[in-house]
């Protein structure tokens, strides 16, 4: 399994002796001392000496919720601030954790092959997902994640069970971080700046809303799976061979002007469909009609104003990003307004 590359790189073969990994025990959960200031939450088992290391008998299990603080003896109280890497790492019957305000760092793989479902992040202070977090959680169904994270690590939901997420406003993807997961509708935030490389390599994933916000995609970054529609906004900065062995790509929406974003079309979709239209803004038609980088693999271009016009929903005016027909963002849609939807749909307001 994917995750094992990860496993190799952050975990060390530790001494011939198995050791202890914590400072103290309350209420069945174990914490380290930092630097005599707050606590680390650790796991409950034991690393053993193998080629990989791994932990033994880490049986946290059921409903965790981690105190925001805890009493650690002669009245001293000590604030939670830390999940510590592999702390509930194989804990198979762990399915739901809750982390309180206080937490503000969570160590990698912290919940790697466990059997949690829901991992409530929504209160915490982290800013970014570490490496690994969630890999190989098989029957990880539900994440809320805190509005300020800005970054999810390499890997960090490789290989899970999770089917559908949304993302907070300015959180980027990091390299494989859903390779061979369940995912199959994503909603990035709004700011998004960049998708890493093979970000959804052998996953689910059909559907990825608000795309036309990152300005950087990585190699393959969105490649050998099941999407039917990319929408490549008007800042995007680099795209490198990223659309590759799209065998159910439909349609891509280029708000760009420039029709030299897409590099050499035959590369950056090499394998894709190439029966699939591409759609600009009516003012940029002929450029891109008129550019060997484009025409070498799009053979069907046309502009916005031929896409088939639905009538709006709530959620194109709140869940989605939006755009006119000149490929501007459009904030607040007036009444009879028609717009571009970050899903590739074309509805009148």
């Amino acid at each position: 399994m994917k995750i094992k590359k990860l496993l190799a790189g952050l975990l060390t073969v530790v001494a011939a002796n198995v050791s202890h990994a914590y400072d103290i025990e309350v209420d069945g959960i174990r914490y380290n001392i930092i630097d005599g200031k707050h606590l680390a939450v650790t796991y409950r088992g034991e690393f053993t000496p193998k080629t990989i290391a791994y932990i033994t008998d880490n049986d946290y299990a059921g409903d965790i919720t981690i105190p925001d603080s805890v009493d650690i003896g002669s009245g001293v109280i000590l604030p939670v601030k830390e999940v510590g890497k592999y702390a509930f790492m194989n804990c198979s019957e762990l399915h739901y954790v809750k982390l309180l305000p206080t937490i503000e760092k969570l160590g990698s793989l912290t919940f790697c092959r466990s059997g949690i479902e829901t991992l409530d992040l929504s209160e915490t202070k982290i800013q970014a997902i570490p490496n690994g977090m969630c890999g190989d959680c098989l029957n990880l169904r539900q994440i809320y994640f805190p509005e300020q994270l800005h970054v999810l690590g390499t890997e960090s939901f490789a290989d899970s069970g999770i089917e559908e997420m949304t993302l907070p406003d300015n959180a980027d993807i990091g390299n494989e971080c859903f390779q061979g997961s369940k995912i199959r509708i994503l909603t990035l935030g709004k700011n998004i700046s960049t998708i890493g490389s093979w970000a959804f390599r052998d996953s689910r994933i059909e559907q990825i809303n608000n795309m036309e916000s990152v300005k950087f995609f990585g190699y393959q970054s969105v490649a050998r799976v099941a999407v039917r529609n990319i929408v490549i906004g008007t800042e995007v900065l680099l795209i490198s061979y990223s659309f590759q062995y799209l065998f159910n790509l439909e349609s891509v929406i280029c708000l760009n002007e420039n029709p030299q974003v897409l590099g050499n079309a035959t590369d950056t979709f090499y394998g894709s469909n190439a029966d699939c239209i591409l759609w600009v803004p009516d003012e940029y038609l002929e450029a891109y009609a008129s550019s060997e980088s484009v025409t070498c693999f799009f053979h069907d271009i046309r502009p916005l104003s031929q896409v088939k016009l639905e009538e709006a929903t709530a959620a194109d005016s709140t869940a989605m990003t939006l755009y006119d027909l000149t490929g501007r963002r459009v904030s607040d849609p007036r009444p009879g307004q028609i717009c571009i939807t970050s899903d590739g749909r074309k509805v009148r307001f």
